[in-house]
């Protein structure tokens, strides 16, 4: 690999998104990715090469999730809100043990800070999560969700007289099939952008209804988590 990228130049040795990757890896901290305008994240480990990034992906990840001009983002686990932005170079190698892991070149300073109050996981692959709101008549399917709220797809919705960015709804209800409603304290729409309408809620945080979201979300990090495997002292194959 030393052969393949070079040497590290000193002013990405001294950076502090260098140092903060350096951290990350020394310490082998998972990290959420997220694919830049796509509903696709996973979670990952770092190891530096010489002017690279190496990332572990999941071996269910599908084939055209990455490809080589790419942009991938994640927000630095120590409360400092840093976020780094890198640009996929190589979409695919292999260790010798068999993980998978794809390649970014070595990012030059941080992003900015990240505005996101909560994480959001992509819940486009369950049918039967929906957000139910009875003064629109409307149950709407929830691709996205936080703990703060969610992004719906809306289909062939037009009552949009009834749904107004900005405007809080009551008696709002997140419904998981067809047994279990978690009910909402507040549901404001803050992006309509159809198909899709986005939405922040109120839970309050110790009633029923918070400790359900809690436990929800708490689930579908850990499938996050549980889908990155991560071998040991290995060498990447071309």
């Amino acid at each position: 690999m030393a052969k393949l990228f070079g040497a590290i130049p000193s002013s990405v040795t001294e950076s502090g998104v260098f140092r903060a990757l350096k951290q990350l890896e020394q310490h082998r901290t998972p990290v959420r990715l997220e694919v830049e305008n796509t509903n696709i994240s996973f979670y990952t480990v770092i190891s530096l090469h010489p002017k690279a990034v190496i990332l572990n992906k999941p071996s269910d990840l599908a084939p055209k999730a990455l490809r080589r001009g790419r942009v991938v983002r994640f927000e630095v686990p120590d409360g400092s809100k840093n976020v780094v932005r890198l640009n996929v170079r190589r979409t695919h190698l292999r260790r010798q043990r068999g993980d998978e892991v794809f390649v970014c070149a070595m990012p030059q300073e941080f992003s900015g800070k990240s505005r996101r109050g909560a994480a959001r996981f992509n819940t486009s692959q369950f049918n039967n999560l929906h957000l139910v709101v009875p003064q629109a008549d409307a149950r709407f399917r929830i691709i996205d969700i936080s703990r703060t709220g969610c992004k719906t797809f809306v289909g062939d919705f037009d009552e949009w007289d009834l749904i107004r960015t900005g405007v809080e709804m009551r008696f709002t209800k997140l419904a998981v099939g067809d047994k279990v409603e978690i009910a909402l304290d507040g549901l404001v729409p803050r992006l309509i952008k159809v198909p899709t309408v986005s939405f922040q809620w109120k839970v309050l945080q110790h009633s029923y209804s918070g400790r359900y979201l809690d436990h929800f979300i708490d689930n579908l990090q850990k499938k996050e988590l549980d889908r990155l495997r991560i071998k040991e002292g290995q060498e990447l194959e071309e």
